[in-house]
């Protein structure tokens, strides 16, 4: 009996070592796996999940920008991506208290914020000129137009105009406080958190007819288009779409976004790679009306050539055409957030 005894016990442990496939769990079941050593929940691949599936199915996607990889099957057949835009940290988990409650902070130093809707912002028609809440007019020229206000209409309640002149080469560009570089080494603080919006759209399809358009980060805008940055462009009769571009020395490396230019509202986010859960200096992610993030620094990226990283940036818009007709470009929200301190409740 003894050596009865010592047989079953040692197939009973071969046992429970051995990896179940297939198994359904009990009702009322607890499935414990705090001392695994790895798990393996769901099914991993790459593409996007198809065929059928049923309503709690997961699906890990091992191609998607990290923070976007999970799917879930939320009725018969149908599959919804997991959002966040490949964030890691959004703005609402940084305005969060521990007891879940949403605070704001707006008081607290150890943030920068910005947030503009481009309401009463009537400007002069005179480069050089500020409007609002420091934004630089610069370049501008063609007598007889005027920056200012447009109709307001939900969801977009402040929207103002940025027009060039009507000889082809006029060109327009507003800045944030473009002599002082406002927002100062972004590249080289890449591995901190911060993250902008940029809501814009062109009024008509004359507009964007024979028109350039860049929407960035810049170095300057005092001369015009900036020679370094990073956002994205739209140059009539060169680019198809919307165009993620990263700007050197006055020479763009561009790579499509895949959104096509039209009089729709369009929005742009540029971020750090701390906001998309990395840790890497001179490295952004850019991202064109919730569509796939893509990456800008030196090497292993989607783009691999990027700006000094001592560079100075502030965002802007600069609009040119190239045809004798003046072209304007409706601007609706800019917002920009950074975690400028590394301690609660300071700055320094």
């Amino acid at each position: 009996m003894r050596y009865v005894i010592v047989f079953m016990t040692a197939a009973m442990t071969l046992r429970a070592q051995a990896p179940t496939y297939g198994g359904v769990a009990q009702s009322g079941a607890v499935i414990d796996s705090t001392g695994a050593a790895r798990t393996a929940p769901v099914r991993v691949s790459s593409g996007a999940p198809g065929g059928a599936c049923a309503l709690g199915d997961v699906y890990f996607r091992s191609d998607s920008p990290a923070g976007q990889n999970l799917y879930f099957c939320t009725s018969a057949n149908t599959w919804s991506q997991m959002s966040g835009g490949g964030s890691s940290y959004a703005l609402r988990d940084l305005m969060r208290e521990s007891s879940g409650t949403v605070d704001v902070r707006l008081h607290d130093p150890r943030f920068f914020w910005i947030k503009d809707e481009f309401n009463g912002h009537a400007c002069s028609t005179s480069a050089g000129s500020f409007c609002g809440s420091g934004w630089l007019l610069s370049n501008y020229s063609g007598a007889g137009l005027t920056m200012g206000d447009q109709s307001a209409s939900w969801p977009n309640l402040g929207v103002l105009r940025l027009a060039t002149g009507a000889a082809s080469g006029n060109n327009s560009s507003l800045s944030l406080r473009d002599y002082y570089s406002q927002l100062g080494e972004l590249l080289q603080n890449s591995n901190r958190r911060w993250e902008s919006y940029f809501t814009f759209k062109f009024p008509s399809a004359g507009d964007y007819a024979s028109t350039d358009l860049y929407v960035l980060f810049g170095n300057s805008f005092g001369g015009g288009l900036a020679g370094e940055g990073f956002g994205i462009r739209y140059l009539g009769g060169t680019d198809t779409a919307f165009m993620f571009v990263s700007r050197t020395g006055s020479a763009d490396t561009v790579l499509t976004t895949g959104v096509s230019v039209d009089t729709a509202w369009h929005t742009l986010r540029i971020f750090s790679d701390a906001m998309n859960g990395g840790s890497g200096q001179s490295k952004v992610w850019v991202q064109m009306d919730g569509g796939a993030a893509k990456s800008i620094c030196s090497s292993g990226c989607d783009v691999t050539v990027v700006p000094s990283a001592s560079a100075k940036f502030q965002p802007g818009w600069f609009l040119r055409t190239n045809s004798a007709a003046a072209k304007s470009l409706h601007l609706d929200f800019f917002g920009f957030f950074a975690e400028v301190g590394t301690a609660p409740h300071r700055r320094n």
